[in-house]
């Protein structure tokens, strides 16, 4: 019976119907409670599955109610079933694997770790005669270290593992388990011991022929690198057979790459020039383009040049000697293509020698011979795409030799003869010399009409290159877009210095090249761009969607949207992208780990201290901290927005913060597994250097060197922007959690009060526009609008109020708060656009100063509603909401500060309806926007999607405006709703 019913449990929760498990496993309990009262024995076939009592299979069914629980949304209940589980100490695999997905689920990591210690602890105390069972818990152990990054715990384990087994792998095992403990140590002498123990793991079994040349053997390897030992370990690879273990190694170069490294670390640079050079020498095309060699080659050399004293030259003219030699080497592969690696080995070898090292000066005979190559490189390849971002990487050499007209002319000249285009090659030719002409500043300093001339000449090739792909796939870029992405840079230029174009026109431009290349990366990211800057958030929702970016992108490239989720109002419509990101880096954390429990498992263990590293990039990383942040952010703002109106009552001002406290909890707890930035107590430390890790070089620029400094200065702004934001987000958050649980008169309340009031929200910079940032000056708005005196005088008055009866017999200093307050919520005006001085960009700074007042204004809801529902305020408070004039009770006695508490209460209701009221006159700058479409000729269509996210972001704040308003009526004196 009980083995039929538990197998339905399991069917139930793979079929997704969680809450039939619950109930099931809910009338399973019962049954076997009453069979417990009723003391009646069951045959061993009916009572759970084959081979368990019946204590294991409740636990197993609990496990699985457990999972289910979560699964509905019913966290607490799971997280009070898991911890009874606790207790049962069960050492049952299906058990704990049922409760490892819980804590994957659930981001408990350190969860799993106690289940398995409690198991190991329980075989171990009735010393089990199943050496098996007590294997297989010590490597869940194991595991669940490694899953924790606990590494002195995961050695113990592997030692003890090893111990009793005496199998290799453990040893293995082990000594990886020390390299971790000495990645992480931060004491030299520590670090050393622990690789040493290491070493002298691996170098028994390497000595005994036990090893096997696979992940062990790098391993080896590894550990002699990291203890500098690179005279044994060039021996040891000397050694090795590469033809008998290739396919475990997995690279084909791996034994004379090896060679070279430890060549190169031993100073050992004439054998290392010699390897290089027989390398190169072999004849085969892919050993020529080798570049990973060609830089080992550069670095003996130069090395040897600068313990030179004298004939440094003739080595130069040796090296330049051999390297032009390749160019003529026979191919022995049969290669029809010759390499042009020699040409631009020549180019870097000069550039290595004259600029990066200063080793050489640049004469006339160096200069002959980049002209030469340069020449020989462009003509070869500038039709090929990307070959500007080849060449441009020599930028500083190529001043150097005063270069840039000869290569500029020469591209031209090429471009010249391919027009009018007969070929692909003819449109990449084009492509390059517009690129170059712009990279070398020759349209910085053109006119207007020049300008505008040459915007026309671009669209005009753009147009000319379409034919040659109308045979292409739907997935396949148009081979002339770079012509369509360069007249929008310029049409960008025209806008920013001459207030000639418009934005929308650049818009229309792009959607338009969208049609003809729909999955062009670098068209959408422009459009992203350009709508952050004109505030239309529901298109970057749109076209951020559209990129298809997920998983492991989020970490290098969701800074996209992430920047816009909040300032733009986009409260509520952007919860659910912010959801998602929140769970794939939780989630993503256990999947990392598991990937790094299968290294261990398969002998790659060099992976697994990839992914160790990576995980600790992960915890630095800007973006984890905007996304975990910015989403319960979110969840504050939105607290009030879905109170039914039979939910708050005059006796309680609570909005379901038992739940919302739960959410921060839940935060917190996520923050403190992924983040380095805050402590135990979840505060902000003082080493919090956080990292930007988005991939800056996505977008395709081609400005010159000096507005690429701008454009990096602009981004630097940005980072520093949202840095501070997400700082003070996390305090204010803590805050909340403080406000809500009542712990305002503790010493780490005081410690995060202080942190509050002190923060330095710094004087934000001016930033000039440009295309490839978002532009963003929400920090800018919150100080603007007087928001940081507001909080640091808020969180004062909070501090005080948990003073209770020694604050509220004090009338001056509550007036004192009152007046401070009144002053700076009076003169919060936002400014409305009107039709004469209407333009769609003003619109995103109008976006943001909504959001501002709107994020802030929140938190100080919150913590206001959550201290006065406590229990010194509560009967002071329902009082004074009384509709009857005739006051008793407690109240009495405090009346006066009640009443100016009040009016700090009806202060933040008449700051959100007055803003509320304004929005009748932010419809009306919608319909500029509408009209604005009609009146653009036939691109109007274009401009719909843009006009329903102005009515969608205006609509979704006014929400929420409203129902803050709706809220704070219920205990206002106020009857006038701006419905």
């Amino acid at each position: 019976m009980y083995r039929k019913r538990l197998k339905n449990v399991y069917e139930l929760l793979e079929s997704g119907n969680n809450k039939k498990v619950i109930q099931e496993v809910d009338k399973l309990v019962v049954s076997t409670a009453n069979l417990s009262l009723s003391k009646k024995k069951l045959a061993s076939s009916e009572v759970g599955l084959p081979g368990y009592d019946e204590q294991t299979t409740l636990i197993i069914a609990k496990a699985l109610k457990a999972l289910a629980l979560v699964r509905v949304g019913r966290k607490n209940e799971s997280d009070i079933l898991v911890d009874e589980l606790l207790c049962s100490n069960t050492t049952d695999e299906n058990a704990l694997s049922i409760i490892m997905q819980y804590c994957k689920e659930t981001h408990q990591l350190s969860k799993i770790v106690v289940f398995y210690e409690n198991a190991a602890n329980k075989l171990e105390a009735e010393k089990v005669n199943k050496q098996q069972d007590y294997e297989e818990i010590l490597v869940s152990l194991f595991n669940a270290y490694v899953r924790n990054r606990d590494f002195k715990k995961q050695q113990q384990i592997a030692l003890k593992l090893y111990k009793q087994t005496g199998k290799l792998m453990f040893s293995y095992w082990n000594a990886a388990s020390y390299v971790l403990m000495a990645k992480a140590e931060p004491k030299f002498e520590q670090r050393t011991l622990y690789l040493k123990l290491a070493e002298k793991i691996l170098e028994k079994t390497f000595v005994e022929k036990k090893m096997e040349f696979n992940g062990e053997f790098q391993l080896y390897l590894e550990v002699l690198e990291a203890l500098d030992k690179h005279n044994e370990a060039l021996k040891i690879i000397n050694e090795f057979d590469q033809d008998k273990h290739i396919a475990k190694i997995g690279h084909p170069n791996f034994k004379f790459m090896k060679q070279l490294f430890y060549l190169k670390k031993l100073n050992n640079l004439e054998e290392l020039k010699i390897h290089c050079e027989q390398y190169f020498m072999q004849g085969k095309s892919a050993n020529l383009d080798d570049w990973t060699v060609y830089t080992q080659y550069f670095d003996c050399v130069i090395e040897k040049l600068k313990n030179e004293s004298q004939n440094k030259s003739s080595l130069i003219e040796e090296v330049l000697g051999f390297l032009k030699k390749l160019e003529t080497l026979e191919i022995i592969d049969g290669s029809h293509v010759r390499s042009v690696a020699p040409f631009i080995a020549q180019i870097e070898f000069i550039n290595q020698i004259v600029f990066i090292h200063e080793i050489q000066v640049l004469n006339d005979s160096l200069k002959n011979c980049l002209k030469l190559n340069f020449e020989k490189y462009v003509r070869q390849c500038c039709s090929q795409p990307g070959f500007f971002y080849d060449i441009t990487k020599f930028i500083n050499l190529i001043e150097k030799a005063e270069l840039k007209m000869f290569i500029l002319n020469l591209c031209k000249s090429l471009h010249e003869d391919s027009m009018p285009f007969k070929s692909v090659q003819g449109i990449y030719t084009a492509i390059t010399f517009w690129q170059l002409n712009r990279f070398f500043g020759q349209q910085k300093d053109l006119s207007l009409n020049e300008l505008k001339d040459l915007s026309l000449h671009l669209d005009s090739l753009y147009q000319q290159s379409l034919p040659f792909g109308k045979d292409l796939l739907p997935t396949a870029f148009q081979y002339g877009d770079d012509f369509l992405l360069m007249s929008v840079h310029i049409g960008y230029d025209l806008w920013k210095k001459f207030n000639h174009e418009s934005l929308l026109h650049l818009v229309a431009k792009l959607k338009m090249g969208l049609k003809h290349s729909p999955t062009n990366f670098q068209i959408k990211l422009l459009l992203l761009n350009l709508y952050s800057q004109l505030g239309a958030y529901d298109c970057i929702r749109i076209m951020y969607d559209s990129m298809d970016i997920k998983n492991i992108q989020y970490y290098s490239t969701s800074n996209l949207i992430l920047f816009n989720n909040i300032r733009l109002g986009s409260f509520e419509s952007s919860i659910q992208i912010n959801s998602v990101m929140d769970t794939f880096f939780n989630s993503g954390l256990f999947d990392l780990t598991s990937f790094m429990v299968n290294c261990y498992k398969y002998g790659t263990f060099l992976k697994a201290f990839e992914i160790n590293s990576f995980i600790d990039e992960l915890r630095k990383s800007l973006t984890v901290h905007l996304c975990l942040t910015n989403h319960v952010v979110q969840l504050i703002v939105l607290d009030q927005v879905n109170v039914k109106e039979n939910e708050a009552n005059e006796t309680d001002l609570g909005t379901d913060l038992a739940l919302l406290d739960s959410k921060i909890e839940q935060y917190f707890k996520n923050l403190s597994q992924l983040s380095d930035l805050i402590d135990k107590s979840n505060f902000i430390c003082q080493n919090d250097n956080l990292v930007d890790h988005t991939d800056t070089n996505v977008v395709y620029d081609w400005s010159p060197s000096d507005q690429k400094e701008i454009i990096k200065a602009n981004r630097l702004c940005l980072i520093e922007e949202q840095t501070k934001l997400l700082k003070i987000r996390i305090l204010l958050t803590k805050f909340v959690h403080f406000c809500i649980k009542n712990q305002i008169n503790n010493q780490d309340f005081t410690l995060l009060k202080d942190q509050l009031i002190n923060f330095d929200y710094g004087q934000p910079k001016q930033t000039e526009l440009e295309i490839f940032n978002a532009k963003s000056t929400y920090l800018e708005t919150l100080i603007r609008f007087n928001f940081d005196k507001i909080l640091n005088n808020f969180v004062s008055l909070i501090a005080d109020m948990s003073l209770g009866e020694n604050f509220m017999s004090n009338n001056s200093q509550v007036q004192v708060y009152r007046n401070q307050l009144k002053n700076l919520l009076e003169n919060l005006v936002i400014d409305c656009p009107n039709s004469s001085s209407f333009r769609p960009e003003n619109l995103s700074g109008l976006l943001e100063s909504l959001s501002v007042v709107l994020e802030i204004l929140s938190i100080v809801i919150v913590g206001l509603v959550s201290v006065l529902n406590s229990e010194f305020y509560k009967p002071i408070w329902t009082e004074k909401c009384k509709k009857s004039k005739k006051k008793k009770g407690v109240y009495l006695k405090y009346a006066q500060a009640a009443d100016m508490l009040y009016e700090i209460y009806e202060l933040l209701f008449d700051v959100l309806n007055k803003l509320l009221k304004s929005f009748d006159n932010l419809r009306s700058s919608i319909n500029e926007v509408e009209n604005l479409t009609h009146n653009f000729g036939d691109q109007s269509t274009y401009f719909d999607d843009l006009t329903q996210s102005y009515k969608k972001s205006f609509e979704e704040l006014r929400k929420i405006y409203l129902a803050k308003v709706k809220f704070l009526l219920k205990f206002s004196q106020n009857s006038v709703l701006k419905s």
